[in-house]
């Protein structure tokens, strides 16, 4: 036999608490050079602190930018709207009636595109005895600035320097 008594002189207050822990399985994916696919799930059970409100999260190459709300954890596309060969930071952080909590990150670089036209005023001229100046201007709507050139069994790039020409770096 179990006798509870109940006093109307206490009062239990609960103060709501911001997610303890971030959201888990935080992944970024480029799936095209203007796309990036981001997955997470919830925080744990007992990190959450009550009902999970929405998620925000902010994907910038650098710490500014305006971040993305979503009302729950899961699997959204962003298309379109990133630049190509450029590495984002990412987090993303749940929020819940007292707050928000502590962000996940990953870093992801998105896809490289090949160049759509050629360099403009490109031109070679000797710059010594044994030196050629190779100059040039990048074609409107380039990324990245490079000029890869062979000559013999070497190629150049500018932007990773003397490689074999079989190598994965020559195609840019």
């Amino acid at each position: 036999f179990c006798t509870i008594v109940l006093s109307s002189s206490y009062t239990h207050y609960f103060v709501p608490v911001a997610p303890s822990g971030t959201p888990l399985d935080f992944s970024v994916i480029p799936t095209s050079p203007r796309t990036l696919e981001f997955s997470w799930n919830p925080p744990s059970d007992v990190d959450r602190n009550g009902v999970i409100i929405g998620y925000t999260l902010s994907c910038q190459p650098n710490v500014e930018g305006l971040p993305q709300v979503y009302p729950s954890a899961g699997t959204y596309t962003v298309d379109g709207v990133y630049r190509p060969a450029t590495q984002y930071n990412c987090s993303v952080f749940a929020s819940n009636s007292a707050g928000d909590g502590p962000p996940a990150y990953e870093v992801q670089t998105t896809h490289y595109i090949a160049p759509s036209g050629t360099p403009l005023n490109f031109a070679i001229s000797p710059a010594g005895p044994r030196t050629l100046e190779f100059s040039w201007s990048p074609h409107i709507g380039w990324v990245c600035n490079c000029l890869s050139i062979q000559l013999l069994s070497l190629c150049f790039n500018q932007c990773w320097g003397w490689t074999r020409c079989n190598s994965r770096r020559d195609s840019s």
